[in-house]
């Protein structure tokens, strides 16, 4: 009997000390696989580019499924888009994104639904228009910055819930996930005062108190795409001003320390949630003729 308990315990000494090893090497896997989706999606807009011409930055993943070999599914949301511009109901429980589209260590985010693991880089156009990427057909000579420094994609996790349920979720369940939804800043910012309302949100006292408002919609690929921008490192709370869905709202993640971002040229980087503000912001915009690399 005491050889007997003398053995499970070693067993389970040595089981205490692999778990962790073992958890280790699978997220090391998704981490992977994460980085292998965004280098898919950055060769696929290669593709779309090649023969159009031009970025489409306002649906871009939606654009390029054909070049990710999912034109059915292209072709199925062109029907619904049509239909809901008809006024026609539109069921949306037979479409689901492609699970190259999913990041495996984002645990919301679940075949069968049109989530979204990767977000267009939207950045708010402060200082101009002309530095945002998001919202025309873009070109490649319009990125003086060079491809390889200009941020197109990155990861953001799938919301927490549907706008309309939003008032359903808890208070405290908001607050285990300040990731997954919108939260409105302690006073109200005018459209020049981004840098003013990305300091705000980074303070503790600002996340302690602020209130929920919203989220993007999980439907993405028929109303909108997630977007986010370079106003706030990695993994901060995301805010807006009230009225409206603009604000500080960087990449976001699962994986530990940081989040990947794709850049035009199609190379992908895991970036630190301490990367340099100043430099993030940089990264982020088409031809703010900043010297940075990632």
């Amino acid at each position: 009997m005491i050889e007997l308990m003398v053995s499970v315990g070693i067993i389970s000494v040595l089981m205490s000390l692999l778990l962790p090893a073992v958890q280790s090497a699978r997220e090391a896997a998704r981490r992977t696989q994460c980085r292998n989706n965004l280098h898919q999606i950055g060769i696929a807009i290669h593709s779309f580019y090649d023969q159009h011409g031009y970025l489409d930055t306002t649906k871009p993943l939606n654009a390029i499924l054909p070049q990710m070999d999912h034109r059915p599914l292209w072709e199925e949301i062109a029907r619904t888009n049509e239909a809901s511009g008809n006024g026609e109901f539109v069921d949306l429980s037979a479409l689901s994104s492609p699970p190259s589209y999913l990041c495996p260590s984002d645990s919301l985010a679940r075949a069968g639904a049109l989530h979204l693991s990767y977000a267009v880089n939207a950045r708010p156009a402060v200082g101009g228009d002309e530095l945002q990427l998001w919202g025309k057909k873009r070109h490649f000579r319009d990125i003086s910055d060079g491809l390889s420094n200009t941020a197109g994609f990155a990861e953001r996790l799938v919301v927490l819930a549907e706008p309309v349920q939003i008032l359903q979720v808890s208070e405290e369940e908001r607050r285990r996930n300040p990731l997954r939804v919108l939260w409105m800043p302690l006073r109200e910012f005018g459209p020049f005062e981004m840098p003013e309302l990305a300091a705000h949100s980074l303070s503790a006292e600002v996340r302690a108190v602020a209130r929920s408002l919203g989220v993007f919609p999980s439907h993405l690929f028929v109303f909108n795409e997630p977007t986010y921008n370079h106003l706030v490192p990695p993994n901060n709370w995301p805010f807006m001003r009230d009225s409206d869905n603009v604000g500080p709202q960087g990449p976001s993640s699962q994986h530990e320390g940081g989040a990947h971002v794709l850049f035009l040229d199609g190379s992908v980087s895991f970036i630190s949630n301490s990367i340099d503000r100043e430099v993030f912001w940089a990264l982020g915009t088409i031809n703010g003729g900043e010297s940075v690399t990632h």
